[in-house]
Order: structure tokens, then sequence, then C-alpha cells
């Protein structure tokens, strides 16, 4: 069963509102097959059990004159689930 997310997750993606889908996704496919806990911290949440085992971060900066869309190529989450 996966948790509604926190408030501190949702403002981390603020400045990027069209990677929280991605999170999300990310979160459930985790949480379906483990327990987790996240950690938001001002440039990346950590998701943990006993040890941190993935990191979440937003692309840092643009490149000049290139379109905020650019950034939605980077949108797809691809999981290898090595558990079997």
């Amino acid at each position: 069963m996966c948790r509604a997310l926190t408030t501190d997750e949702v403002l981390f993606f603020n400045t990027a509102p069209d990677m929280l889908p991605v999170y999300e996704a990310l979160l459930r496919h985790v949480q379906a097959r483990h327990p987790v806990t996240t950690v938001v911290r001002k440039t990346q949440i950590t998701l943990r059990n006993r040890h941190a085992f993935a990191m979440v971060s937003l692309p840092w900066r643009r490149v000049k004159g290139w379109p905020y869309e650019c950034f939605k190529r980077f949108s797809e989450v691809f999981i290898v689930d090595y558990s079997a």
C-alpha cells in the first residue's frame, strides 16, 4: 500500500512540477516491493530502509536558450529489478 506524499515531498517539486508524477511512479514501484522512508533535503530526496538506496534530484541548471520541454525527456522512469 502506498502512502500519501508529504508536504515536503510535494514542495520539493515546486520548480519542476512536471517531475512530480515521475517521482510518484518511482515511489509506488519501490513501496510495492520494500518498506521505505524518505528524507527530503534542499537538493534531493533520499529513499532508505536501513541504508540509503536511491536518491531523487532535479535538473539543477538549464542551458541558456533551451526550452523547458527539453527536461521532459528525463521524465521516463527506468527501473531495473535485480531481486528476481
